[in-house]
């Protein structure tokens, strides 16, 4: 077998038990998040969604829970691209904001550019946060858009100079209450809160390891299906 080969086929295996950890349940014992699950994704109930809560809260939209706030450990952040036609029907996405899913490159792509006159470029630089949720010991999603990327990039930025991993704390998401031209919308607000036990800290490291490589699956296609019923313009599009 070439060398190369056998390399990526043992650092796979490494990663499956860590992978299958979160699958310890009766008849799923062979499931891997990889190939076999999708994941959950938080977003925030805007004054114009069609999704349940209030505005101001999140859903989940697997399960429908609501919640005012989302205290996570987040293992990994993944700048991701998104273009959303006239209809704010998504049009293309990229999940590391380099290589579409239809395999156009990102920085060539004429929809990335900025304008002569500094108008914002037609897709959008994003994040998506793989996260694990201590209240119900899964894996979730949290995404930023537009006017929520600040945020994630102070977050970005203090982690940074604390030269820590996101999973040695744990991180508290908000819905932040701004006012634009259309009228009053959410935005995601992010703070840390606390240390993690050092003993978690080597399972949540574990974690982001086997995930470090893998392309998570959502719930929903696509994957800013967050911004459905918005009655924002394309410029303002929250979260």
């Amino acid at each position: 077998m070439d060398q190369s080969i056998a390399s990526t086929a043992v650092a796979r295996e490494r990663q499956l038990p860590a992978l299958r950890r979160n699958l310890a349940i009766e008849g799923l014992e062979d499931l891997t998040v990889e190939e076999d699950l999708i994941l959950p994704r938080w977003r925030i109930v805007q004054y114009s969604s069609t999704i349940e809560g209030t505005p101001g809260q999140f859903n989940n939209n697997l399960t429908g829970e609501l919640r005012d706030h989302l205290d996570l450990v987040v293992l990994k952040i993944a700048p991701s691209r998104a273009r959303f036609d006239d209809e704010r029907k998504l049009a293309c996405m990229s999940r590391d904001s380099f290589r579409s899913t239809s395999g156009r490159s990102c920085p060539d792509c004429p929809f990335a550019q900025w304008g002569p006159k500094g108008e914002p470029p037609a897709c959008s630089r994003g994040y998506t946060i793989i996260c694990f949720d201590p209240e119900d010991d899964s894996l979730c999603l949290v995404g930023a858009l537009r006017t929520s990327v600040p945020a994630v990039k102070r977050y970005n930025s203090l982690l940074a100079h604390l030269k820590r991993p996101p999973f040695g704390f744990l991180t508290r998401f908000t819905p932040e209450s701004t006012v634009g031209p259309k009228g009053k919308y959410f935005v995601l607000g992010v703070e840390l809160k606390g240390e993690n036990d050092p003993d978690k800290v080597q399972e949540y490291q574990a974690q982001y390891r086997a995930l470090a490589h893998v392309c998570i699956a959502e719930v929903e296609e696509p994957a800013y299906a967050v911004l459905e019923g918005a009655e924002l313009e394309q410029a303002e599009l929250p979260y």
